[in-house]
């Protein structure tokens, strides 16, 4: 970050996580729009909707198990009650890609090139805080984001 020598490469973590996939047809509802709280459901798309997400620690093996569908599961049924009878029907896992200080990688120039990465699970509301802030900083308009936070980016 600023200030100082930074190796990403060493400060980069891999945590995995799991998704599970749900069908539409045996749903007693299903969303129109994308439901996001604590955890999130996605529209159905080609009869099958998404749910997510679990989050391992640094070291894990990236799998879908029965348990990280529980969890799944009990996540959205806290807040979308119509939930309780979805039995998941397949599920994938992967690694998010996050940095020890769990800020995004984030850096941008004046020649149009610009780099954004390691959002971990935060990646819908960074990615768009983040495109506005650099559309801001190529077009000589003033910057979105707080001064703090610029810092803590390493961007000021």
């Amino acid at each position: 970050r600023a200030g100082k020598t930074y190796s990403y490469i060493e400060e980069m973590e891999q945590l995995p996580g799991q998704v599970s996939y749900f069908s539409a047809a045996e749903m007693a509802k299903t969303p129109d729009l994308i439901l996001a709280g604590e955890g999130y459901l996605l529209p159905a798309v080609e009869g099958v909707c998404t749910a997510g997400s679990t989050y391992g620690a640094n070291g894990e093996t990236a799998e879908v198990t029965t348990r990280g569908h529980q969890e799944i599961l009990e996540t959205l049924q806290r807040w979308q009650s119509w939930l309780a009878s979805a039995t998941p029907a397949g599920g994938w896992a992967g690694y998010r890609a996050v940095l020890k200080d769990h800020l995004p990688l984030y850096a941008g120039s004046d020649q149009n090139l610009a780099m954004l990465s390691a959002l971990g699970s935060n990646g819908f509301a960074w990615s768009a805080i983040l495109a506005e802030d650099l559309a801001a900083a190529w077009n000589n308009e003033p910057r979105l984001l707080e001064r703090d936070l610029s810092r803590a980016l390493g961007l000021r």
